[in-house]
C-alpha cells in the first residue's frame, strides 16, 4: 500500500513524498523515526490523497535518472559505503521531492534493510525493472554493475521516448493551433453575420444553422470555464488510472489499433520489452521474474497478453513458446529469441533485437511526420472552406433576393 505523506523537518523545512507500508501505522511509525513531524498521511482512496499524488507526479524531475543511477554506480563501485554514497548525491540534488526520498533511503540503509528494500517502499520513483536490478546485483555482489546497467537501460528508453515524443510534436501542435484558429473563426465570424441573415430572412443551409448555434455558444464563457474544468478533471483521472486497471488497459489497446501509429507504437513496446527483458537476464534475474517485470513495464495491454507466460515457463515451456502463444510478436522476432535460447546467449541477442526494431520505430516516425503533415493541412483548408462556403452562399442568396 502507498501512503502520501507530508511532513516537516525539526528544522521546519517542509517535505512531501510516498512511501509503501503494510498499515497506516507502519508508514507514520517509519516517518517519525526519520524525526519528522506528519501533517498529512493519505492513501489515494481518499481526495487528500488523491491530491497529493497528483502534486507529487507534477513535481517529479528527472533527477533520478540515468545521470543519478550513473553517479551512484561509481560512487559504489570505488568502495564508498551506500549510506555514505546517498549523502552525497542528497547534497548534489536540486530537487528537493527526490532529495526526500533519497534521505528516506538512507535511513531505511542505516537501520539494516538492504538498498533494493529501502527503495521498494518508494515504488511509484523506481520502476520494477530498477528494483529487480537492484536487487539481482546485490545478491551476486555486483551493485555498482547493476546500477550501471539501471542508467544505460533508463538512457536508452528515455532516447526512444524523447525521439517518439519529437517526431509527434510538431503534428500535435499544429493540430492545436488548427483547432484554436478553426475555433475563433466560428466564435467570432458566424454570430456576426447571424443577425444581418436574420434581418435579410435568407434561408440558411443546415451547415450555416448549425455553425451560427455553434459560435453563439462558444461566446458564452461558461462554456469555456465548463470546459477548462472537464479538461483538467480528465487530467487528473489519466493521471490515477494511467498504469493499471481496466480503463488504463483498454487505453492502451486503443492506442495500439490507431491507424498508422498504432504499428509504430507496438514497435516501440516491442524495443521496450526486449531491452529490458535483456538487461534483467543479463543482472541475474530469473527468467520468470524478468519476464514479468519486463511485460509490466511494456505496458498494461502488454501485460495482459502474457499474463500467462509464468505458468509457461513453469511447466516448461520455452521463452519463445510463451511469446508466441501472445500473438503480440512477429516471426522475426520469435526466430531470433529462439536462436538465442539455443545458443544460450538469450540476453545479448534481446539487446540486438532491441536495437533492430529500434531502427524500424525512427524510420516509422519518419514516414509518419511526413503523412501526417499534408493531412493536416487539408483537413484545416478543408474546415476553413466549409465555413467561407457556409457564409458565402447564404450571402449569394441575399444578393439575388436584393436584385
Amino acid at each position: 500500500m502507498v501512503f502520501y505523506y507530508a511532513a516537516r523537518h525539526p528544522d521546519g523545512v517542509r517535505v512531501s513524498g510516498s512511501i509503501g507500508a503494510d498499515s497506516r501505522d507502519v508508514a507514520l511509525e517509519h516517518l517519525r523515526a526519520r524525526g519528522l513531524f506528519v501533517t498529512l498521511l493519505e492513501t489515494t482512496e481518499t481526495a487528500r490523497g488523491a491530491l497529493a499524488r497528483v502534486r507529487l507526479l507534477a513535481a517529479r524531475s528527472s533527477a533520478s535518472g540515468p545521470a543519478f543511477f550513473r553517479s551512484f554506480a561509481t560512487l559504489i563501485g570505488v568502495g564508498i559505503p551506500i549510506k555514505r554514497a546517498l549523502e552525497t548525491l542528497i547534497a548534489e540534488t536540486p530537487d528537493r521531492a527526490f532529495a526526500e526520498r533519497l534521505r528516506s533511503i538512507a535511513a531505511d540503509v542505516e537501520s539494516g534493510t538492504s538498498l533494493s528494500g529501502a527503495m521498494e517502499r518508494h515504488a511509484s520513483e523506481f520502476s520494477g525493472v530498477t528494483l529487480a536490478t537492484i536487487k539481482a546485483g546485490e545478491a551476486s555482489g555486483a551493485l555498482a554493475a547493476a546500477l550501471q546497467s539501471v542508467a544505460e537501460l533508463e538512457e536508452r528508453n528515455r532516447a526512444l521516448r524523447k525521439r517518439i515524443g519529437s517526431a509527434l510534436a510538431y503534428p500535435a501542435v499544429v493540430s492545436i493551433a488548427a483547432t484554436a484558429l478553426v475555433l475563433f473563426l466560428i466564435a467570432d465570424t458566424m454570430p456576426a453575420f447571424a443577425g444581418m441573415f436574420a434581418e435579410m430572412h435568407v434561408s440558411l443551409p443546415p451547415v450555416t444553422r448549425v455553425l451560427i448555434a455553434l459560435g453563439t455558444l462558444l461566446q458564452r464563457p461558461q462554456v469555456w470555464a465548463g470546459t477548462a474544468i472537464a479538461v483538467a478533471a480528465a487530467v487528473v483521472a489519466a493521471m490515477q488510472v494511467r498504469t493499471a486497471g481496466p480503463f488504463a488497459t483498454s487505453l492502451d489497446r486503443l492506442r495500439l489499433r490507431v491507424p498508422l501509429a498504432g504499428p509504430i507504437l507496438r514497435k516501440a513496446l516491442v524495443v521496450r520489452f526486449a531491452r529490458t527483458l535483456g538487461s534483467l537476464l543479463a543482472a541475474g534475474v530469473d527468467v520468470v521474474s524478468a519476464l514479468q517485470t519486463a511485460a509490466v513495464v511494456a505496458g498494461p495491454a502488454f501485460a495482459e497478453r502474457l499474463a500467462g507466460a509464468p505458468a509457461g515457463l513453469s511447466g516448461g515451456e520455452t521463452v519463445a513458446s510463451v511469446l508466441e502463444s501472445a500473438r503480440f510478436f512477429d516471426p522475426t522476432f520469435l526466430l531470433l529469441v529462439r536462436v538465442g535460447e539455443e545458443s544460450g546467449t538469450l540476453d545479448a541477442m534481446l539487446a540486438r533485437v532491441a536495437t533492430y526494431y529500434e531502427i524500424d520505430v525512427d524510420a516509422g516516425l519518419a514516414a509518419l511526420t511526413s503523412v501526417i503533415e499534408p493531412a493536416l493541412i487539408c483537413v484545416l483548408g478543408a474546415a476553413i472552406g466549409t465555413i467561407v462556403a457556409s457564409v458565402i452562399v447564404p450571402l449569394y442568396s441575399m444578393i439575388g433576393s436584393i436584385q
